[in-house]
C-alpha cells in the first residue's frame, strides 16, 4: 500500500492497492493544528465518484470498498425504526412513488414502508 505521488486535480493524494486499485485520500487542517486525513469514496454512480469524504470506508462481499452511503449501509438503530419508512407510510402519494420507482433501494424503502402501514392498520382494526 503506497501513497500515489501523482496529484490529481480532485485529491491531494491516493492510496494504492493490489491490482491497481486506487482509493482517493484528502487532508484537512483542524482548528487546533495538525493534518487529518480522509478517504474519498471511490464507488462510481453515473461514470462519477461519490468522493464523499469519510473516515471508514467498508468492504461488503463481492464489492468494491465504499462509504456507508453508497453501500446503503446503516446502523442498527435505524434497522429498528427508519425515519425514511416511517414517512412514506404516512404519504400515500410518496408510498406510491417508491414503490413504482426503478431505484431498488427507494423501491424497498416503500416496500418497507407499506409493511408497516399494513401493520398500523391491523392494530387500529382490533
Amino acid at each position: 500500500m503506497l501513497i500515489d505521488p501523482e496529484q490529481n486535480s480532485l485529491f491531494p493524494a491516493s492510496l494504492r492497492l493490489p491490482g491497481d486499485y486506487l482509493i482517493p485520500i484528502t487532508t484537512t487542517r483542524p482548528p487546533i493544528g495538525g493534518v487529518r486525513y480522509w478517504f474519498r469514496c471511490p464507488v462510481e454512480h453515473d461514470r462519477k465518484p461519490c468522493g464523499r469524504r469519510v473516515k471508514k470506508l467498508y468492504l461488503p462481499p463481492e464489492q468494491v470498498f465504499g462509504c456507508r452511503e453508497c453501500h446503503d449501509l446503516t446502523y442498527r438503530s435505524i434497522q429498528k425504526h427508519d425515519n425514511r419508512v416511517a414517512k412514506l407510510a404516512r404519504d400515500p402519494e410518496a408510498l406510491d412513488a417508491a414503490l413504482k420507482s426503478e431505484n431498488l433501494r427507494r423501491a424497498g424503502l416503500g416496500i418497507d414502508a407499506l409493511m408497516l402501514h399494513v401493520k398500523e392498520m391491523q392494530k387500529h382494526a382490533w
